[in-house]
């Protein structure tokens, strides 16, 4: 798992489009699946998406699989991660939209979906059984999928005040921990949210907090606002 994430990371960490980031995403869960099928398309909502690239998807046209089938499944469930099984609910809804039900052997679907990015990642698995590894990987990736739009979605402004404050706040500098839930503070996410995305407790990201808020000098997230 560790080889995967860092390439993963690699990927972003040289600066690699968002496009090419997905597509090293959706290699590392295929090989990590021994086999499956992805796709990677741009999506903003019902009926608007296009397929940017798929391996497997021969037997569907996967431009209507993106505009047309996804909002079908998704509906209002607009989270970062979504497994669909491929149940009997699952077949109605593809035989709507196909014609025909899903015959492949898959038995699941991961869908990974960025706000930021206007990207979803679609990978169905060939196994219904999901190891305990690989659910941790699949959270891990989420959290990476997140914290990558953020930071990719977000302009470069001059927060010379507040990066400052970030790195030299009287020899005691905010942890990794400390800024990454600043980050997420900074674009309008709450603590149960935080907690959500970074798998912690909500107690410990508001503890957090308030240590962020006591190291910046702050009163509260409208100043932090102020410091952009």
């Amino acid at each position: 798992m560790l080889s995967k994430l860092r390439s993963i990371c690699e990927a972003i960490e040289f600066g690699a489009e968002p496009d090419e980031v997905l597509k090293v995403i959706a290699m590392q869960i295929t090989h990590s699946s021994k086999g499956g099928r992805f796709l990677i398309g741009e999506w903003f909502g019902k009926s608007s998406g296009r397929t940017l690239l798929n391996t497997g998807f021969a037997e569907v046209d996967s431009n209507i699989y993106v505009a047309n089938f996804l909002p079908r499944i998704l509906e209002s469930q607009l989270e970062s991660l979504i497994e669909i099984d491929h149940n009997l609910e699952y077949q109605e809804k593809f035989k709507k939209v196909f014609g025909f039900e899903d015959s492949s052997s898959f038995k699941n679907t991961l869908i990974y979906y960025s706000e930021d990015l206007n990207r979803v990642l679609v990978f169905s698995n060939p196994s219904k059984q999901i190891s305990r590894n690989r659910r941790d990987f699949q959270h891990i990736l989420k959290v990476l999928l997140l914290l990558y739009g953020i930071s990719f979605r977000r302009p470069k402004p001059k927060r010379a005040s507040l990066d400052k404050k970030r790195t030299s706040t009287k020899g005691n500098p905010l942890s990794e921990r400390q800024k990454l839930i600043l980050d997420l503070i900074r674009v309008g996410r709450t603590n149960p949210e935080i907690a959500d995305v970074l798998g912690y407790s909500e107690s410990l990201i508001r503890q957090e907090t308030v240590t962020i808020y006591r190291k910046l000098g702050v009163a509260g997230r409208k100043e932090i606002e102020i410091l952009k």
